[in-house]
This record gives C-alpha cells, structure tokens and sequence, in this order.
C-alpha cells in the first residue's frame, strides 16, 4: 500500500512552481496572494510607529547606514543584541538592504515584509498540498493563515521582520525535509539544516522543528510502524506486563525475557529511533540557538528574573494564555499591540484553562486512530508556543498576537481535516462546509482588514490599545505622541493615567518629566527623573535629562555627574558624550572637553551639536579652516542653526570670503530664534522611545 510519505514529488523547491503552473494550484496560489494582499495593501501608506520601530529601524545609526562590510560584522556580533536584547543577523541585514536599496522610508519596508508574507502564504499552501494530497483542505488553511486578524502585528509592523523571514526559512526547511524524506538523499537533509540556521538567525522562535517534524511522520507522513492503529502504545504495555511477569524467575533469565521484550518491541518494530536520529543535527542547532536567544535577551535586561514573576504565576499565565490563544482564534476581536501582564496571580482563569487545555489534550489522544491529524495539529500548537508562552518570562506582556503567526496553523489543520475526514463520504454536507469555509475566510478578511488599519500611525495604534487592553504602556505611548503633538495637558492627564495603573513605571515618569520639561516646569521635571532614578539607578535616558536640566539651571558640576552616570549606562551614546564635552568646556576642564566632543564625532559622524562646538573651540583658537569644516558639516545635519550660520558667516568675512560670509548672516537672521543657543545649550532633553 502506498504512504503518504511516497506520494511526495520529488521535485525540488525551485520547480514547485513550474508543476504548479499546469494544473489548478496555480490558480489557488492566486487566489490567495490576491485575497491577501486586499487585507494587508493599507500598510504600503503607513509609516513607523513608535514601538520599536526606532530601536529597529529609525535611531539606529547602523541600519541607517545601510549595508557594508562592517554592518555586516556588527550584525553577526553580540554587540547587535543591544537595540533589541536579540541576535538576529539576518533580520538586521534585510532592514539594512531595505535602507540601502530604498532609504529609510517606512512604505517600502512594509511592502517587503508584505511580500514575504504573501510569499508564507502560497509556502503554506504547497507544503500542506505536498503532505496531505488535499488541496482543498490545504487552500483553506493558507487562506486563514493569510488573513487572519491576528497576523496583523507581525505583518503590519516593520520591527517584526523577524516573524515573517524567519517563517519563511521554516516552511523552505520542512519542504526539503519532505524532499528528503521521499528520496533519502542527504542533500535535502543538509539544505533543511542550513534552512534551519538561517530561521534562527532570523528569530530563535522555531527551536521545536525537530519536535514538529517528529509529528509529522506520525501523520500524515505515517513513517511510524506503529501509527496510527496504537499498536505502539500496546508494545510499551507488553514491556511493562513482561517485567511484572518475570518477576518471580531467577534474575538471569528475568534479564533474556525482558530484554528480549524490549528489543522485539523498540528495535524490530518500531521505527522512532531512526526518525529521531535522522534530526539530532537539527536537535542540536536548537539547542545552541535556545542558548544564544537567551543570553541575548538577558544581555538586554528583557528576561524577568523570579524575583518580578514567579514560577508559579508564569505557569498560570502559560495556561491562561493558551486559552486565550484558543479564543481569539475563534473570535478575533478586540487585539491589542500590548496585552499587560496580571498583577496577581489568576486563579480562576488558570483554573478553567487549565481544566480546558487538559480537556482537549485528553480528547485527541483518545481520537487519534480515527483522527490522527488531532493530536498533530494540537500538539503543533503546544509546542511551537512553548518558547513564548511566558515560561521564560520576556518582557512585560502576558501575550502578544505576533507569537500566534505559525502555532496556529496547528490549530487550522486539526479542524479542516477532521472537518474534511466526516464529511467525506457526504456529498451534501461537504457542500455545506464548503460553502462555511469560504464565508469564514471572508468574515476573517473584513476583520483582518479592520485590524490592519489601527496600524496607521502611533496615536491610532496605541488608542485602540488602551480601549482593548488598557496598560500603562498604551497610556505612555499616547502621552508621548501628544506631547509630541505639543498638547500638554492632554499628556499629563494620559500619563498621570499610567502612573495611577502602575505607579514604578519609569518610562511613565520619564515622558513626565520631558513633558514638564517642555512646559518649561523645571522643578516637576527633576521630581520625576529623580524618581526614575530610584527606581532604576543605571537608567541613561533619566541621567542625560538631568544632566541637562542642571546645565540650564547653572548647576554644571552636577551636570557633570550626572552625564558620566548616562555615559557608564550607554557607553556609544554620541549625544552623552557631546553634551559631556560641552559641560567641560563650561567648566573650563578643555582637554576632557575635546576628548568626549571627538569621541562623539567618532560614534557618530553628523551629530551636530559636537560639530558646532568643535568649530567654536577651533576658531576660538586661530585655527579657522578646521573650524569652518566642523561648522559646514554640523549644517547638513541641522541647516536652521542660526549661531553655526553666525559663526560660520564671521569666518568666511575674516577670510574675505564676502559673499559667502554675507549669506551665512543672512541665513543666521532668518533661522534666529528668541532661544536658539544650539552650540552653547547643553542638550536637547530626549524621552523614551521604548517603555
């Protein structure tokens, strides 16, 4: 009898296509690619948002830079975990190519990460087809899988790159398992290995492959002797019956009858082992990556310690979330960017979930003769969520619909083949679910169309996340865009909001006191950036801002301080040592001055504030020709700085450079300001860009 496993083409990758184009998959792949992009199309107008996007893409100077040998270096080294507390060289690269090929513009990017979504999609399809035989079926789940409200985030938000090329690395890898598979050359076991890496390079999410490719040979590869009739289970009872039997004999022959047992059982019959064996390589390269994913959000501070979330309350939330995961799949309303973490343990919630979850799991295994797609899908499922459902604890949040882009798929495949399996041999009813099926995926594609559009900008985003899930992150980010926005009392009212949920937030305080600090309120400034101080005494952006506040208020030494505590916290911030070059000079300390300037200019080579004042020092001492370099390229950066034009216009006049020096003052006139001191002031305060 022919398995499933010999019904996979030997075709490779590359020609998948070229079969599909002369028969009707062709027209399915269009199908879905179109309907897809209707969902997702509004994102090609929508710019970054302020979530991550500026660790990701807009202030991070070497994504800016685009692509070069030294990127390159930088992205593959341990240094590149700092942005994000992620190692993913080759998310990083991809944004590089992206500013390389496009510049930082926010409307290609997300028409890449559009792309390999679409490119998911159609995978999906083909992989399932290539497994099952049932294209239908296979149509149906890539067709959920594209336009499922829940793919929103990782499609619609650029700093989830990661999520969408890594998927695709991951479907690549289990098309040439399956190749290797049917044809037991190691070409296509090395090419799946090689796949894998570059999944991981991309996001550590998919260290269970091993696992699920396990799953797979149970059904619907079917390379497990033993399934799906259970007999394997049967040959573990006989091991058991065996030992208890023999009990009683003398051990020598106890030992041959029993061994005898196992060997007959484990080694004859079945065939786990080598299915095991065959992706120790794959094993392994999950462990080294679970390792490197780790330490590398350890290295950024984003794993909790048990001090902040206990063993016990992460268990609660792991059940809690799987739950929730099963609900919204269902019925995806009310998704939100940032779902907060409890602040006491649920005990109900855990406790229905928990008895659901057990309930389920319990349910498949009984029906796996029958329906062995049941366990395979829910265990998918299970298990792909395992690196993110919260038992390592990253970041604040109890969930996040981004974790959802592929562990549902598990979940769409236990319905449509067990719906599929019962009505098969019903012409009638299998109209019915054919008919259902398509109203579903349009149903899901208005919602994933509504979805798509709370991902317009940051003011709309974090609206619909405090109506969904109210946080004290929602409530900071919207306090920060309408400061930004320059409503003031609007913001403090929004931020004040978040303090009253969580009063320790310090990214709450921190917009606070930059909002204060706007308002020109000096002293409620220095209230909060002292209290985000307490709360977290290495915390630069706090140190920076109270480094400046003091600078205005004449205080420079204390300044001083409190800038070298911002430079120990970020050691490459450009702008930290500028403006520490800056209080120096004021206090007369000149060489220290120059050294954090220069070192600045090192980190960061159009920063500005360190050009101006190095061309100020420099024409202060005779040496006009650097000074005027300095001034020159301090005004590409910032070309409305009226004392650089100033200055710049006395130079080139003491020169003789009339016409020159003529244009630079009249640029100065034009540009000048009540207060513009651009050289002299010691730092524009910054907020936080990431709560």
């Amino acid at each position: 009898m022919e398995t499933q496993a010999q019904k996979v083409p030997t075709d490779g990758v590359v020609r998948d296509l070229f079969h599909a184009m002369k028969s009707h998959r062709l027209w399915i792949a269009g199908l879905l690619t179109v309907l897809t992009f209707l969902v997702f199309s509004p994102v090609l107008r929508f710019g970054f948002v302020n979530f991550d996007d500026g660790a990701y893409v807009t202030e991070n100077p070497r994504v800016l830079a685009g692509l070069s040998w030294q990127n390159v270096i930088w992205a593959f080294s341990f240094d590149s975990c700092e942005p994000t507390s992620n190692w993913h060289p080759l998310t990083w690269l991809s944004l590089m190519a992206d500013v390389t090929i496009f510049g930082a513009q926010a409307g290609p990017m997300h028409a890449v990460n559009l792309v390999l979504h679409l490119i998911n999609v159609v995978l999906l399809f083909l992989v399932l087809e290539k497994m099952t035989g049932a294209t239908e079926a296979s149509a149906f789940v890539a067709a959920v899988f594209g336009v499922h409200p829940l793919h929103v985030e990782s499609v619609a938000w650029i700093s989830e790159r990661k999520d969408v090329l890594s998927t695709l690395f991951i479907l690549l890898t289990i098309r040439c398992h399956l190749l290797h598979v049917q044809t037991g050359r190691f070409v296509w076991n090395a090419a799946a290995l090689v796949l894998f890496l570059l999944s991981l390079m991309s996001k550590q999410m998919y260290v269970t492959l091993p696992f699920l490719l396990l799953l797979f040979d149970y059904w619907p590869l079917r390379r497990l002797s033993a399934a799906p009739n259970g007999d394997h289970v049967k040959s573990v009872r006989s091991v058991i019956v065996a030992f208890r039997s023999a009990k009683e004999r003398p051990f020598a022959e106890r030992k041959a009858t029993s061994q005898s047992v196992i060997d007959r059982t484990f080694l004859k019959s079945a065939t786990v082992w080598p299915l095991v064996r065959e992706k120790i390589p794959l094993l392994l390269t999950a462990v080294l990556f679970s390792v490197v994913a780790f330490a590398g959000q350890r290295s950024g501070g984003a794993v909790g310690s048990l001090e902040d979330y206990s063993i016990l309350q992460r268990v609660l939330n792991a059940c809690v979330s799987y739950a929730a995961y099963l609900s919204q799949t269902v019925w995806p309303l009310n998704l939100a960017v940032f779902y907060p973490y409890p602040d006491q343990l649920p005990w109900g919630r855990a406790a229905l979930s928990l008895v659901l979850l057990g309930g389920i799991t319990l349910a498949v295994i009984r029906l796996r003769d029958r329906h062995p797609e049941l366990p395979v899908g829910w265990f998918w499922y299970l298990g792909t969520l395992v690196p993110v459902i919260g038992l390592v604890q990253i970041g604040r949040q109890s969930m996040a619909d981004r974790y959802m882009y592929f562990p549902m798929t598990g979940l769409l495949v236990a319905v449509t083949w067990l719906a599929v399996g019962i009505t098969r041999d019903q012409p009638g009813r299998r109209r019915v679910l054919q008919i259902c099926g398509i109203s579903v995926v349009l149903l899901l594609a208005v919602a994933g169309r509504i979805q798509t559009t709370y991902w317009k900008d940051s003011l709309t985003l974090f609206t619909r996340a405090a109506a969904a899930a109210e946080s004290s992150l929602a409530y900071t980010k919207l306090g920060y865009e309408r400061a930004q926005q320059r409503e003031f009392d609007a913001a403090t009212t929004l931020l004040h909001r978040a303090l009253r949920l969580d009063p320790d937030y310090t990214a709450a305080h921190s917009s606070l006191g930059n909002t204060y600090l706007a308002e020109g309120n000096a002293e409620l400034a220095l209230q909060h950036f002292h209290r985000v101080i307490e709360l977290q005494p290495d915390h630069a952006e706090a140190h920076y801002n109270l480094g400046i506040i003091y600078a205005r208020l004449g205080q420079v030494s204390t300044a001083v301080l409190h800038y070298e505590a911002a430079l120990k916290a970020s050691p490459k911030d450009a702008s930290i040592h500028s403006n520490l070059g800056i209080a120096f000079l004021m206090l007369g300390r000149k060489p220290e001055a120059l050294n954090h300037l220069e070192r600045a200019l090192e980190l960061q080579p159009d920063l500005p504030e360190a050009h101006f004042t190095l061309g100020s020092v420099l024409a202060a001492e005779g040496r006009e020709a650097e000074a005027i370099g300095h001034l020159k390229q301090g005004l590409q950066s910032r070309p409305d700085a009226a004392e650089a034009h100033e200055r710049l216009g006395q130079l080139y006049l003491s020169q003789g450079e009339t016409a020159l020096g003529e244009h630079h003052l009249q640029q100065a006139a034009e540009y000048r300001k009540p207060v513009s001191e651009q050289s002299a002031d010691p730092g524009q305060s910054r907020g936080s860009a990431r709560p």
